[in-house]
């Protein structure tokens, strides 16, 4: 633990598919405007064997000159020794600590308070281990002009079925304004599990083949995986586990602000457990999903605001006798009216969930997630509900909305 006393200035000059069918449904999903989106889905993301990873500590947006503010206005408490990843993104010049909890007043008004790590002027990804104690984290902006910034306070991901992670990249760049660009390839191979997490101070990000590199380059258009992608999110790139067949793949990075903004994402991976058990008896259930039946139940309402979607539902049930896989919510746009079977159009919002156990719900299912506006033109609406199984999400309910949604 550091103690820092106050200075006397601190101004400082989507769909999955695999990808071999991705690709040939490019077609469907095609963009008259350079740069924007075509859609290819990637291989299914296998969410049920992610280990933490959660977002304890998460805060964005602009500073005011010479600002300072208590990210989220919270505090976390621990119990145990913990260990954090601790990130960290902004414009301009500023300041970014894990802090004790009796030094919010302090931090706030300007006076010593005690840190545990800290970003002093610069930003990237750092870890830091906590013992027992309540901490929250405080930044401050060190220019005289807005600054806008993302901070977040991870736990670390690992894989239920697989060894400890690999660091592959760790990096901390700035994306110039005006159209700037940045990309970093990167390698799937056989026998490995890939976690990528990540924050930016508003940049649009994508995966995509290294076919597509030279017209993201070029500023055409391109193809890119929906799910590993987002537009003005600052929470990209990540957490996702990345499942795409082997093969070389780009980490992208455009920049359509009149400022420059920074991005810092890391690559972990995890090599593939092989281990068999030895011989022996026994018949017992494998804790498979087979018996899980989940459904919506009560009412179901979608809302758009701008970059953000609004997805809320009353009620999700496992009426089953085992464990549901990986759930999902998700909005989609399309032509026709989605009166069951395979669904096509546009994934406009999804909510991840996590897996439900038998005999449980999740209740007052509500929160933003980023909106990503589809084609113009006039669309029906669905929520659907889907469930992880047998490499690929699958849905298992939906709601279509009666009105048109019209996109302009």
């Amino acid at each position: 633990m550091k103690t820092v006393h106050a200075p006397a200035s601190h101004f400082l000059p989507l769909s999955n598919f695999p990808l071999t069918r991705a690709l040939r449904r490019i077609g469907l999903f095609s963009t008259l405007l350079p740069g924007l989106l075509i859609h290819a889905f990637p291989a299914s993301v296998c969410a049920q064997d992610l280990v933490d990873g959660d977002e304890k500590i998460g805060g964005q947006g602009p500073l005011s000159a010479d600002d300072r503010e208590i990210v989220s206005n919270s505090t976390i408490t621990l119990s145990a020794t913990t260990t954090f990843v601790f990130r960290f993104a902004s414009d301009y010049n500023a300041y970014a600590a894990v802090i004790s909890g009796d030094s919010v007043s302090n931090f706030i008004n300007g006076g010593s308070f005690s840190y545990f790590s800290a970003f002093d002027g610069n930003f990237g990804t750092q870890s830091v281990t906590l013992g027992p104690g309540t901490y929250a984290v405080g930044v401050m902006n060190r220019t005289d002009s807005a600054n806008s910034y993302k901070v977040e306070l991870d736990l670390p991901a690992s894989i239920s079925n697989a060894g400890p992670g690999e660091t592959v990249l760790n990096e901390a760049e700035y994306v110039g304004a005006n159209g700037g660009k940045l990309w970093h390839s990167f390698t799937i191979s056989d026998g490995y599990y890939y976690y990528m997490d990540g924050a930016n101070s508003s940049l649009d990000s994508y995966i995509l083949p290294a076919s597509e590199i030279e017209n993201f380059k070029a500023g055409g258009s391109f193809n890119h995986y929906s799910n590993y992608s987002g537009s003005g999110d600052t929470n990209q790139p990540g957490g996702f586990k990345i499942s795409l067949n082997p093969g070389e793949y780009y980490l992208c990075f455009a920049n359509p602000n009149d400022v420059q903004k920074s991005v810092v994402y890391t690559l972990q991976r995890f090599a593939i457990s092989t281990t068999g058990g030895g011989s022996g008896g026994g018949t017992g259930d494998d804790g498979g999903i087979t018996g899980a039946q989940v459904e919506l139940e009560g009412s179901t309402s979608y809302r758009i605001n701008g970059k953000a979607a609004f997805l809320n539902a009353a009620k999700i049930v496992n009426s089953g006798d085992s464990t549901s896989g990986t759930l999902q919510l998700r909005l989609w746009a399309t032509k026709r009216r989605y009166t069951g079977g395979s669904i096509n159009g546009y994934v406009v919002a999804t909510r991840r969930l996590g897996e439900l156990s038998a005999g449980y719900s999740y209740n007052s299912i509500q929160g933003r997630v980023p909106y990503k506006k589809p084609r113009r033109g006039s669309y029906f609406m669905t929520l659907t509900l889907e469930e992880y199984k047998n490499g690929g999400f699958v849905v298992i309910d939906s709601v279509s909305f009666s009105s048109k949604f019209n996109v302009r």
